[in-house]
């Protein structure tokens, strides 16, 4: 092929993967919706998404110095020239030659620490936690990745993904033992790396799991006219309609009032509550800022007819 129709096959790639990463993010929601029986959201719902957030201005804190201003911009450069350097569409394009193992490595590790070097610069508690837990969960992961990459570097003797790729693509059908243990390793470390269980649950908002989010207090003040609930069921939804959390509110204190206290992140939240003598709640609240603070509202309880 001519130097421009590889420029143009590099330029395509580039763009492709940009385009192609919200509809597999779209896929894994749909899955994620099958297996727990439940509507599925949709396949275009991270587009959407996108766009909603593209019209939004950025929530920055008055604390915060130039590196967290920037980091968005640095990973987002990393993750797009990974993308770039590894051989999707052809193996011989131009940025071919900087598609090592070891660079590629580099690349995620970079990405990793402008993320913590951001999070600990916002001064919080939960920066400062969800920093920690990144590197901790990098410290394991990238070197394991490294490792099953090298052993298919052993086999084709060259840590250049498109040596690697021609060479175990070309040769003769041969079942390597190595090779399967390393694609098991190298599953295992995605998912760590992409956040999934039993790693870590994406769909939580627990203080000892996300590096960030803000409490949500919901209290139910005592019904005119009646008791408050012995149980009080309590089901907040996302805005494409996922179930968030679902338990019961507990006792505020010595005050004889049902609360109910968790955390959430950015985005619009809707909640129903529910009590087996008929008391039902329901309201909505947003989350427009990752602060410490907590965020409370109160929803009236009303007997169902």
């Amino acid at each position: 092929m001519s130097p421009l129709a590889d420029a143009l096959l590099q330029l395509l790639q580039s763009v492709a993967v940009v385009l192609i990463a919200p509809a597999v993010m779209g896929w894994v929601n749909i899955c994620r919706a099958w297996l727990q029986n439940r509507s599925a959201p949709s396949l275009w719902l991270p587009y959407y998404t996108l766009g909603k957030l593209f019209h939004k201005d950025a929530v920055i804190a008055n604390t915060v110095s130039p590196l967290f201003r920037v980091t968005p911009y640095v990973l987002f450069g990393c993750m797009w020239l990974a993308a770039g350097i590894v051989p999707v569409l052809a193996t011989n394009l131009p940025f071919a030659p900087a598609a090592d193992i070891i660079a590629l490595v580099g690349l995620f590790a970079t990405a990793r620490v402008f993320s913590a070097l951001a999070a600990m610069d916002t001064g919080t508690s939960f920066g400062g936690l969800g920093a920690r837990r990144e590197m901790m969960i990098g410290f394991l992961a990238e070197p394991a990745m490294l490792m099953t990459l090298f052993t298919a570097a052993f086999i084709s003797g060259s840590t250049q993904l498109p040596t690697i790729v021609e060479t175990l693509a070309h040769r003769e059908f041969a079942i390597y033992p190595s090779l399967a243990f390393a694609g098991v390793a190298f599953l295992m470390v995605l998912l760590a790396e992409n956040a999934r269980i039993p790693v870590d649950n994406p769909t939580t908002h627990l203080e000892l799991t996300v590096a960030d989010g803000v409490r949500q207090v919901i209290r139910f003040p005592t019904p005119q006219g009646g008791a408050n609930p012995e149980r009080l069921t309590v089901t907040v939804r996302a805005e494409d309609g996922s179930v968030r959390l679902s338990q019961e509110a507990g006792w505020e204190g010595n005050t004889g009032k049902r609360s109910f206290l968790a955390e959430f992140e950015i985005g619009r939240y809707t909640f129903e509550a529910s009590s087996p003598e008929g008391w039902n709640a329901s309201g909505s609240f947003e989350i427009g800022s990752l602060t410490p603070e907590r965020a409370t509202i109160e929803a009236p309880l009303h007997k169902s007819r």
